[in-house]
């Protein structure tokens, strides 16, 4: 469940513990450890996605954070072929270059 991953994944970012996140909340550790674990989910979450997909727009509208009606669609993943054929389709010093900064990303995010 989407909730729980990012609950958790704030929480870690944060270097909060369950029960340091329940007291701001006003929830107890183990409420937490169940949304973190997908155990449980808060019923409203249930409620707004069904309305969301109901009327067609997005969560932030029926909470009142934005006007837009419009709902996000994410843009396709990138494939590898797409990337070969961009540089395939560039003069040899932009393929050098190109080369260049792929192996830059690689090293930076091998290291993640």
């Amino acid at each position: 469940m989407m909730f729980g991953l990012r609950l958790k994944a704030l929480r870690d970012e944060a270097n909060m513990s369950q029960k340091e996140l329940g007291e701001k909340l006003g929830l107890g550790r183990v409420t937490i450890s169940n949304y973190e674990s997908g155990t449980k989910e808060p019923d409203v979450i249930r409620m707004l996605t069904r309305a969301s997909e109901v009327f067609g727009v997005p969560v932030d509208y029926l909470l009142g954070l934005t006007d837009c009606r419009k709902k996000y669609t994410p843009a396709e993943p990138v494939k590898k072929a797409q990337v070969e054929e961009l540089i395939n389709n560039l003069p040899e010093e932009g393929i050098k270059a190109a080369i260049e900064i792929l192996g830059s990303l690689g090293r930076k995010y091998q290291d993640k």
